[in-house]
């Protein structure tokens, strides 16, 4: 504020201001009473987010010992602040995953009003404008294991104080499903054997795609074979002496799924 009297600056007194009618305090909340020196009472105020995007006015009232009281208003216009996104993915199991969202204003801090944010994965919409507390928010997204990257989109939408904002970025889920084999052996004839393999995932649902499967018998292969869809029958040449043998049955770690271990017993 600018202060003169019959076009001389003035050189004492104290100027306080207010937005909207409502004077301005300090974080103590004591009135700011801004000295005025060579005609000028300048006062540097952080608007918090108490104060929405709009044109405001603002009145400046000077008092002095030698002069009268006097006011005048002007106006201003609070602009939205610039705010940015924090994502990262956490808690990350094979099938799912937490994005982690924290949302910044210019002075990284964290925003101070609710928020509606937007969740996209490869361009679907997860979450639509769901209402984030004070900027922090964990949302569980459900994205299996898989060997192709996710894009994952993060909007934080515009409110009285904030504008929006959006951050992207890829994340590839490399948690692979864990396997069971339930696995049995029969003598077919003296020249060969069955060993039936069925492969499960942890949610006892057969795992999709071909693995790898390899019978062992005293450490050394006895047969392999593909097992398609998590089924598998596969022929091997018994031994020739009557006895019960322990087999060893092993599946492949796939792109998806990891390896796992069984054992079953042969009579012959």
């Amino acid at each position: 504020a600018h202060v003169y009297y019959n076009n001389t600056l003035v050189n004492e007194g104290k100027v306080i201001f207010k937005l909207n009618g409502k004077t301005l305090k300090d974080d103590d909340g004591n009135i700011i009473f801004v000295k005025v020196e060579n005609g000028v009472a300048k006062l540097d105020y952080t608007i918090t987010s108490i104060y929405s995007a709009k044109e405001y006015t603002l009145t400046a009232v000077f008092s002095g010992k030698d002069y009268n009281r006097v006011a005048t208003e002007s106006h201003l216009t609070v602009l939205r602040t610039n705010t940015h996104i924090q994502a990262e993915m956490v808690n990350i199991t094979s099938n799912n995953a937490t994005v982690s969202i924290k949302i910044f204003d210019e002075k990284n801090n964290t925003v101070q009003r609710n928020t509606k944010v937007t969740v996209k994965v490869n361009g679907k919409t997860f979450y639509n404008q769901i209402i984030v507390s004070n900027g922090v928010a964990n949302l569980n997204l459900n994205l299996p294991v898989s060997s192709k990257p996710y894009n994952i989109t993060v909007i934080s939408g515009e409110n009285s104080v904030y504008a929006t904002s959006t951050t992207s970025f890829m994340f590839k889920n490399t948690v692979k499903i864990p396997t069971k084999i339930n696995a049995t052996a029969k003598l077919v004839n003296n020249k060969t054997a069955t060993v039936s393999v069925k492969i499960n995932d942890n949610n006892n649902k057969p795992v999709t795609g071909n693995t790898k499967v390899v019978v062992k018998l005293n450490g050394k292969t006895q047969a392999n074979a593909i097992a398609v869809n998590g089924v598998a029958d596969i022929d091997m040449i018994p031994p020739t002496i009557k006895g019960t043998y322990t087999l060893v049955v092993m599946t492949g770690e796939t792109s998806i799924y990891e390896k796992a271990t069984t054992t079953t017993t042969l009579k012959i």
